[in-house]
């Protein structure tokens, strides 16, 4: 956007608009922050693959609505709006079911229960990965893989069950996220937009015209 452009305006009382005006170029600033970085981790990843960028729900309590608007002008899509989309079983909810042995049981029942929802596994090594690909998990979520590594582990699950899909988090930057792209996964989640540097804007009060 060329400086200067005009993207608000607003009229009314100057007692009006003291009030208001810092507190909405603030907002502004951080959204468009957002949304600016956003369209450039898109832009890397589009470079090289067909992925969707997959923004979490870490965002401050009470942005929600104007954080998904930022990001999904940016290009990028919502992980999950909320936790009725999917199933995503991390580590917690293994401790409480009985550890990962449990899974084979457990996903078959949520598959029944919620016929209509993927189930998704957060899992740290490819050995846990096939364990809950053959208890009929529908996606695996791996956390802070190195790339490489990563694209080895992809081909193999890929290889033993086509039908799987699998996702990267943690620790995706500007600089690697299209190493990331070329790891052979069907998406690549993040949280790090929703701490984008915002935009410099300025505001400007003046008298209307007679």
């Amino acid at each position: 956007m060329p400086a200067e452009t005009e993207i608000l305006r607003v009229d009314g009382r100057a007692d009006a608009l003291h009030r208001g005006w810092k507190v909405a170029m603030n907002l502004l600033e951080h959204l468009c922050g957002v949304a600016t970085h956003t369209a450039k981790m898109v832009a890397e990843v589009e470079a090289v693959s067909n992925i969707p960028l997959l923004v979490t729900r870490k965002h401050l309590p009470g942005m929600k609505k104007p954080m998904i608007k930022a990001i999904s002008n940016g290009g990028a899509h919502p992980h999950r709006l909320g936790l009725s989309e999917t199933i995503l079983i991390f580590e917690n909810h293994l401790n409480i079911i009985g550890g990962r042995d449990a899974l084979h049981d457990k996903i078959p029942q949520l598959q029944q229960s919620a016929c209509e929802k993927k189930i998704s596994v957060e899992c740290d090594t490819v050995q846990q990965a096939q364990q809950a690909a053959q208890a009929g998990a529908d996606l695996i979520q791996f956390d802070k893989v190195e790339v490489d590594t990563l694209s080895q582990w992809t081909a193999q699950l890929k290889n033993n069950f086509p039908q799987l899909k699998v996702i990267i988090a943690g620790g995706i930057n500007q600089q690697n996220v299209r190493r990331y792209a070329q790891s052979g996964v069907d998406g690549i989640v993040l949280s790090s937009l929703y701490h984008a540097k915002p935009a410099d804007l300025g505001v400007s009060i003046l008298p209307l015209a007679k």
